[in-house]
């Protein structure tokens, strides 16, 4: 899948949106990462200036410390994993 340096704290999170649902992120602080992997749908991580849309079966990796935002822009409930390291 994927791989990072390793820290002393993790967070692993499962999450769902619905079709149209959105979810503005707060940054993290510096350092930080998150490896994200879409298990049904296609999710659209917006930044401010650019977009990374990731589809099924497929993993991302970005540095946290920015404001960002998780959009299900497809026509079936988005799930994916969000691993904060």
């Amino acid at each position: 899948l994927a791989s990072v340096p390793s820290r002393s704290q993790v967070e692993l999170w499962i999450w769902s949106l619905a079709v149209g649902e959105s979810y503005v992120a707060e940054a993290d602080a510096d350092g930080w990462q998150e490896i994200i992997y879409v298990l049904e749908g296609e999710l659209t991580i917006q930044f401010t200036d650019s977009k990374k849309i990731i589809p099924a079966g497929s993993s991302f990796i970005f540095e946290s410390s920015v404001t960002y935002t998780y959009i299900n822009s497809g026509n079936q409930v988005l799930k994916f994993t969000r691993n904060v390291v």
